[in-house]
């Protein structure tokens, strides 16, 4: 072989190692999400130990061991949880369910979230807010203002967005203030003030004349926040 057609083989080296780190960037991430094998055996060992047990303190404390165990069956396990006969129990699930913070985790009940039934969303909704979920988000604002939504639905959202912290629902938080049902109108005040929407302010102000005490208490906490000029005479 002639020099002159010869391949010079540092450039075919140098491109291979991009390649093969390119390769590698693509297939970390999916392998990050991989459960870990302790948070699933400790699913397991809750599912085996869980049943067995009759005394709320037990049952409890069963829950209590998914507590930084993060992985989608372990979501699986604690939504079924909500829906509990014993309070505490329900509690609890939603408090561990508040800690995990990875939206990989949530992702399957995210992108399912419109097409369920809305006893089903409003849950759903509820662990979101608790767990301060932003990639929920959007998913929320399509339910809240789905026209079928019920109250119940409409409420979470309302408090979803408070504890997630976004005031671009600004324009979604605006017609839940005139709901029909008082507990969305309150949640809907509470949201103003605990995002500071003053651009909404003025929307709030019909609320101190509420039927509901409810309803007015929480419209005078969100002014007292965003203080439009127009809350100053009532």
């Amino acid at each position: 072989m002639s020099r002159s057609s010869r391949v010079p083989l540092l450039p075919v080296l140098s491109k291979l190692l991009c390649f093969a780190a390119l390769l590698f960037a693509c297939i970390a991430p999916v392998a990050a999400q991989d459960p870990d094998p302790e948070h699933l055996e400790a699913v397991r060992e809750f599912q085996r130990q869980f049943k067995k047990f009759k005394e709320e303190s037990q049952q409890v404390e069963a829950v209590l061991t998914l507590r930084g165990k993060e992985c989608v069956p372990a979501v699986e396990e604690l939504l079924r949880l909500l829906k509990h006969p014993v309070p505490a129990v329900q509690q609890t699930a939603l408090t561990v369910l508040a800690e995990y913070k990875e939206p990989a985790t949530f992702q399957p009940w995210i992108d399912t979230l419109p097409k369920m039934a809305d006893a089903e969303r409003a849950a759903l909704i509820k662990v979101f807010g608790a767990a301060k979920l932003v990639a929920a988000r959007p998913s929320v604002e399509k339910v809240a203002q789905d026209p079928k939504a019920s109250p119940t639905v409409k409420f979470e959202s309302m408090r979803a967005f408070a504890t997630i912290g976004d005031a671009s629902v600004a324009p979604i938080v605006v017609p839940m203030l005139a709901d029909r049902d008082p507990l969305v109108r309150m949640a809907a005040a509470d949201c103003v003030g605990k995002l500071k929407l003053s651009a909404i302010g003025e929307k709030v102000v019909p609320l101190l004349n509420d039927g509901e005490w409810q309803v007015q208490t929480s419209a005078v906490a969100a002014l007292g926040i965003v203080r439009p000029q127009s809350a100053v005479q009532p």
